[in-house]
């Protein structure tokens, strides 16, 4: 994944506004799922074949995370239909300590609702993926299934190579 430059200056504002809540712990390391033909046969509506989260300490800030999305789109629902399904796409952000993580160049965000060791569960209406991080023009794509309503993600720990590395 390529790293913007800018990315300490555009999420540091991001992660300051956001409002204080109980501090979780943040995660770390890989963590993916990937749906099968018949999940999502039965999901018409679901843009996500694949997803991919790699989490890294901000060298920067205490208790926020950075955050990797890497995602392959399947091959239907609004994914289809912007012409992105079966794309690989993907986005970075950082992680507050409350569990809401920012995508860059306002890409949304998702909030982490439960992390351990073996499993991190996400929710998100509006996260971005791109065919190029913060680059206007390229093919992007939303990870809610419908924009604008919730949907949840159970992803489980995975090698780094399943997180691109």
């Amino acid at each position: 994944m390529k790293k913007a430059p800018a990315l300490s200056t555009i999420c540091t504002s991001m992660i300051a506004a956001l409002s204080p809540l109980p501090a979780m712990a943040t995660p770390q390391g890989c963590y993916a799922s990937t749906f099968d033909a018949a999940h999502l046969a039965a999901h018409p509506d679901q843009v996500v074949q694949t997803l991919a989260l790699y989490f890294t300490p901000d060298a920067n800030r205490e208790g926020v995370a950075r955050v990797e999305l890497r995602a392959v789109m399947a091959r239907q629902g609004h994914a289809a239909r912007r012409g992105v399904g079966g794309a690989g796409l993907e986005e970075f952000g950082l992680c507050d300590p409350e569990g809401t993580c920012v995508i860059a160049c306002d890409g949304g965000m998702f909030r982490i609702l439960s992390a351990d060791t073996e499993a991190v569960e996400i929710e998100t209406s509006h996260a971005r993926v791109s065919a190029q991080p913060c680059t206007p023009g390229m093919p992007i794509s939303t990870l809610a299934d419908v924009p604008g309503e919730i949907t949840t993600y159970r992803l489980t720990r995975a090698p780094e190579s399943a997180c691109g590395r």
